[in-house]
């Protein structure tokens, strides 16, 4: 008897389901906490997806991620992972020619761009074909902004569809390089 392995994205969908109202993740931000409730950050995850999704990327694609942890990190991966693209973690403290190698070598075609504390000297790694999507609150301020995605996008993913088209994650599939 074959048994599915859970994913982060299916273990996040089982808890959104469940406990839609427990508060999921917590950000000091200018000394005063922000807080995402499963429900919360299922609603913004599934809209980052949908404007991922618009970026008309083929399936598969790898979207890397450069920022220090924080909630817009695990945001990012879960709308990475939901919108069929592949995560490529990024260390926060990489030079510009570790980062340059990276993208190059993984193919990423996007980055999100995060809590960082020395970008000026990281922004010659990232090519100009590379496209860009900030946090807010700690972002570069390059590209396109988490805030406007949010924005442009009535959601076209809604809850339990994209757990009903997923692909059967395998032992040796990856959903973040």
């Amino acid at each position: 008897m074959s048994q599915q392995q859970e994913t982060p994205l299916s273990a996040f969908f089982k808890w959104e389901r469940e406990t839609p109202q427990r508060i999921f993740l917590r950000q000091p931000i200018s000394g005063d906490w922000k807080e995402w409730t499963f429900h919360d950050a299922g609603q913004e995850v599934r809209k980052i997806a949908a404007g991922l999704q618009a970026l008309n990327l083929p399936d598969g694609a790898k979207v890397a991620i450069l920022s220090k942890n924080c909630a817009h990190w695990i945001m990012a991966d879960l709308a990475i992972m939901m919108a069929r693209y592949v995560s490529v973690p990024i260390y926060p403290t990489q030079s510009a020619t570790a980062i340059r190698e990276v993208l190059a070598h993984s193919e990423a075609r996007l980055v999100f761009l995060g809590k960082l504390d020395d970008y000026e000297s990281q922004r010659e790694g990232i090519d100009s074909h590379v496209q860009k999507i900030c946090f807010p609150f700690y972002g570069a301020g390059e590209g396109l902004k988490w805030d406007d995605l949010l924005r442009s996008q009535a959601s076209s993913i809604l809850p339990g569809q994209q757990e009903r088209r997923r692909v059967p994650c395998l032992p040796l599939d990856a959903s973040a390089m």
